[in-house]
């Protein structure tokens, strides 16, 4: 039994292992940019924010050793480690306006790497990086990865992948195919107005939830 403890604390060192970059904080392994080409004055100044991952099964041969956010300037130096500030997997990692504050905010939760989105939520960030709102979709919803942007500082476009039962033989599919992704967006407001839900449909889901029907040509 100690042996398979041993192994078991081996395998989550190796999942994220440092490289000692900085002697300051020798935990941690950030992400290198290859700048092979550098547009001096073709490209602004300023931070990159990234959230970068692997596209491979195989994790430990392909990407960074710790996935997460970061923000780095635009010579590749680091900047901050988001590494295990947001839990699960992180993605979309922005700056933004909330409220009259600055805040960072970043996609938090599982990656579904064979359909290409994500289930999860989007958490907000003060300037110490501590956790001021989390932004979830309503209607016991899973938001995605991909697309999250805040408005007037106060209100927060999330979309939302919300696979629903469809006959698609009409469409060419097989009697097999019965399932579809049906695109949701929702603005929430959540200090003045409850969620409001735009979808690919021609149904209304109930009070808060407005549908708008799209045609498939």
């Amino acid at each position: 039994m100690r042996s398979l403890h041993v192994l078991g604390a081996a395998l989550r060192v190796a999942a994220v292992a440092a490289d000692a970059t900085y002697k300051s904080r020798p935990d941690l392994a950030p992400p290198r940019l290859n700048i092979t080409t550098s547009h001096e004055g073709a490209r602004e100044k300023g931070y990159l924010f990234v959230a970068p991952f692997s596209g491979y099964a195989d994790e430990q041969a392909h990407g960074p050793a710790q996935p997460g956010a970061y923000i780095l300037r635009d010579d590749g130096d680091l900047v901050w480690s988001g590494f295990a500030y947001f839990g699960g997997w992180a993605a979309n990692f922005q700056a933004a306006r909330w409220h009259g504050e600055d805040v960072l905010f970043s996609f938090e939760g599982r990656h579904n790497g064979p359909h290409g989105h994500g289930h999860g939520h989007h958490t907000l960030l003060d300037r110490r990086y501590q956790t001021v709102r989390e932004l979830r979709a309503g209607g016991h919803l899973l938001s995605d990865k991909h697309e999250f942007i805040i408005l007037d500082e106060k209100t927060a476009l999330i979309q939302i992948y919300q696979p629903v039962p469809l006959d698609l033989t009409p469409y060419g599919g097989t009697a097999e195919q019965t399932w579809i992704v049906n695109a949701i967006f929702q603005g929430s407001s959540p200090r003045r107005t409850p969620a409001r839900s735009l979808s690919a449909d021609s149904d209304r889901t109930g009070p808060g939830h407005r549908r708008r029907a799209v045609r498939v040509e």
